[in-house]
């Protein structure tokens, strides 16, 4: 039986409108305090390609990536045209997408497991702040998300239900998906294959003499999972396969090793096991929808484990998927809930609100700097000091840039691995009069002791430093140091 709190059903338009408010105030909680990070900077032009509004280069990121996934950047213009382009602006259609998403889940996730299923899996994805970071991000993934995240919960309702209407939404919302974020592309797998398992093994399709109308239904069904298959294939053939050949081949990217673990780090240990739970719950209760699950978990580990071979991979490619835990886990919460509801109502409801706030003493982390290097506060303390006929090397010298427009023709890349070479070399062509600057970021404890005592042994003072004290162990620090070329060097 699905576990459902005793209650009115009028209170659901009232849980959907707090669940929304409550989704708003996070989603939008210092949204635009945030310095741009990564590749956000390049969003907006990736956007303007699309748009026909700025020319570049076929062979550029920024005319075959708009191109790729189009969906995405036609959201996020709509957003920069209603909003603007500077550091709010450009992250509210992100945030909104976001946002959606938790009243989103609790309206369809109820329809398949009831009320507390569905209110812990959206209270845990509220407090998710790898969920709350990249939709606080001028990029791709919370469109990506979104559509993963509607595909998902449409797909489950149209295997639990046998609902020819419910798979037809599961299907588009896969499609927008890949052309959201290609990678997505494997949710439109899911479906299919979740849909074809509980087809061939749900015993109330297995009628040896169905009706006219359910073998009607079957074909219709069918035909709409080999058209979106068909669909789906031909734009990854003869679209986006043109424009993604022979780029984001090579280079450095995160090993499957790391990103298995950058998992627990996104979701947290207590989440993964609440999820475990969950799918032993769903094991016993609802073999329905159990294949589609596993699909979906399959999806995000074999995602993770294959494609770094091919590609240059980041996490963040994964977090889309990675929602599949937090539905997992409003199950675990909801089988909790109920096995303690039995014997101690009063316990129950403490068990979960505490097991539905195990996200927020990272979404409190979050908060405190955005998870960013804040290489914006470096440019503002850079920018009156720079001379005319300076340098400077920076870890991310499009955020630098971006920051410092006026001195942009000074800024080259420092390259975050082996940076004292660089920086060495720098100095040895360095004129006197002249000054080296260095923009740098670390986690995880700062820059290495080595890096500190090379630098200074080259004459390279620290002038600023920027971080905010965390709750977890990673910090986000950013350096400015200034280089002189010292007698005999």
């Amino acid at each position: 039986m699905p576990l459902r709190w005793i209650g009115h059903p009028g209170l659901d338009p009232l849980i959907v409108t707090l669940l929304l408010v409550l989704s708003l105030c996070l989603h939008f909680f210092r949204l635009g305090m945030w310095p741009f990070a990564g590749d956000e900077v390049h969003t907006a032009r990736e956007a303007a390609s699309l748009m026909g509004d700025i020319d570049f280069h076929h062979s550029s990121q920024l005319y075959r990536l708009p191109r790729m996934i189009p969906v995405s950047y036609t959201l996020l213009w709509i957003g920069y045209e209603l909003f603007g382009r500077d550091e709010f602006g450009s992250r509210v259609m992100p945030a909104i997408l976001g946002s959606l998403q938790v009243p989103l889940v609790y309206a369809l996730l109820r329809r398949i497991a009831g009320r507390v299923v569905g209110l812990a899996s959206a209270l845990l994805l509220a407090g998710w702040w790898t969920h709350l970071q990249f939709s606080q991000q001028n990029r791709f993934y919370a469109p990506a998300s979104f559509f993963v995240l509607l595909a998902l919960l449409c797909g489950l309702l149209a295997v639990q239900q046998s609902s020819t209407r419910w798979l037809a939404g599961a299907l588009v919302a896969s499609v927008l998906a890949f052309a959201s974020h290609n990678l997505q592309g494997t949710v439109l797998a899911v479906v299919a294959g979740g849909w074809l398992l509980a087809w061939r093994f749900d015993r109330r399709r297995e009628s040896p003499s169905p009706d006219e109308h359910g073998r009607t239904q079957r074909r219709l069904e069918l035909l709409m999972v080999v058209a979106a298959l068909i669909l789906a294939g031909t734009m990854a053939v003869v679209y986006v396969w043109p424009l993604a050949r022979s780029w984001n081949l090579g280079g450095t990217g995160a090993s499957p090793s790391h990103l298995m673990l950058a998992i627990v780090g996104s979701v947290g240990w207590p989440v993964i096991i609440l999820s475990c739970v969950g799918l032993l719950a769903i094991a016993s209760r609802d073999r329905t929808t159990l294949p589609f699950w596993g699909l979906g978990l399959g999806a995000l580990l074999v995602t993770g484990l294959v494609l770094p071979a091919w590609i240059v991979f980041r996490h963040a490619y994964l977090f889309p998927l990675e929602v599949i835990l937090i539905l997992l886990a409003g199950f675990g919460v909801g089988l909790i809930y109920d096995s303690v509801r039995r014997t101690n109502p009063p316990a129950a409801l403490v068990s979960f609100l505490g097991l539905c706030a195990l996200n927020l003493p990272s979404s409190v982390s979050y908060f405190r700097d955005g998870a960013r290097y804040d290489h914006r506060a470096a440019a503002a303390h850079l920018r009156e000091k720079v001379g005319p006929t300076d340098r400077i090397l920076s870890f991310a010298p499009h955020i630098t840039s971006t920051y410092l427009p006026e001195h942009a023709a000074k800024v080259s890349l420092l390259k975050e691995g082996a940076p004292l070479p660089v920086v060495r070399a720098a100095m040895v062509e360095l004129e006197p009069g002249r000054k080296l600057w260095l923009a740098m970021h670390k986690g995880r404890g700062g820059l290495a002791t080595e890096w500190i005592t090379g630098l200074a042994e080259m004459g390279c003072s620290l002038v600023f430093q920027e971080s905010q004290v965390r709750y977890d162990y990673y910090d986000f620090q950013v350096y400015l140091f200034e280089c002189k070329r010292a007698q005999g060097f």
